[in-house]
C-alpha cells in the first residue's frame, strides 16, 4: 500500500506530463488557440 506522500508525488508528476502534452498539441497545432467559428472559415477555404 502506498503512503499519502507517494501518491501526492505521483499525482503530481501526472499532472505536469498531463500539462506538457497539452503544451506540445498547441505548439504543434495553432489552430487549437482559435475560436471554433474562425477553425470552420479556415477549413471551408482550404477546401475549396
Amino acid at each position: 500500500m502506498r503512503d499519502s506522500n507517494s501518491v501526492e508525488a505521483l499525482s503530481a508528476r501526472e499532472a505536469r506530463l498531463t500539462a506538457r502534452e497539452q503544451d506540445a498539441d498547441v505548439s504543434r497545432c495553432l489552430m487549437a488557440l482559435l475560436p471554433p467559428e474562425t477553425k470552420i472559415q479556415i477549413i471551408s477555404y482550404i477546401s475549396t
